[in-house]
């Protein structure tokens, strides 16, 4: 829907998209020289004029994969090979779809791929139910095998194994291994900075302003009392 509420046509849709995607560039471009990446995640049905918009724009090429490892191979392989700019998947891991954390995120730190797993502990977003629990109704104690999510509701790990597998991946000889996450590590890192002393700002211009607007009121009130002294006297 538009803001007249009128029904939109695909195409509309994505032209429009287009638009304020265009404009969303524009407007990150505009702050000044970035020293983060931009990225939009290239999906795999996404429309062609979207998609031009979208390679020629980001800084990293990032993608969701919901496939087995062959499959992500090859496409990763395809990714790099056309537009040789770094790779970050910013969704995978399914377990019925046989995208597990066995191999594909042994394959992910083998080849410098940033990746973020979909889910982590299992709770109100209900994501250990497959895609189609929109239309078919599970429960927990029947299903077979989660979908996604890694952690139960006290913290244990869903899959012994899988622990531990994730845990050898995130460390060398027992040491957590910061050095093969490096070149991803600096751009997931400032921005927290950053976002982090935006909001010690935005915080302290608002004590100031709720500071001076007390202040205000309290000089506003002294001025009244002494009216009121001056007129009984």
């Amino acid at each position: 829907l538009d803001a007249a509420a009128t029904d939109l046509t695909a195409a509309d849709k994505i032209r429009y998209t287009v638009q304020l995607l265009n404009q969303t560039f524009a407007w990150a471009r505009e702050v000044g020289p970035l020293t983060t990446p931009l990225t939009v995640a290239l999906w795999v049905r996404i429309s062609e004029p979207l998609k031009q918009v979208i390679v020629q724009n980001v800084d990293v090429i990032s993608f969701h994969n919901y496939k087995d490892l062959p499959h992500l191979q090859t496409y990763t392989e395809e990714l790099l090979v056309t537009y040789n700019r770094p790779l970050v998947c910013s969704e995978y891991m399914a377990r019925p779809e046989n995208s597990t954390f066995d191999p594909i995120l042994g394959f992910l730190k083998e080849k410098g791929i940033f990746a973020f797993n979909w889910g982590f502990v299992n709770g109100r977003s209900q994501t250990i139910y497959p895609w189609d629990s929109w239309v078919t109704q599970y429960n927990e104690t029947s299903l077979d095998l989660w979908f996604h999510d890694v952690l139960k509701r006290d913290g244990s790990p869903y899959k012994e194994t899988e622990y531990k597998y994730i845990q050898s991946m995130a460390t060398r000889n027992g040491i957590l291994d910061l050095q093969s996450y490096k070149p991803a590590l600096w751009w997931i890192v400032l921005p927290v900075i950053v976002v982090s002393l935006l909001l010690f700002l935005v915080v302290k211009v608002i004590r100031k302003r709720r500071g001076d607007r007390e202040e205000q009121v309290n000089d506003n009130d002294l001025e009244q009392e002494t009216e009121n002294e001056l007129e009984l006297i």
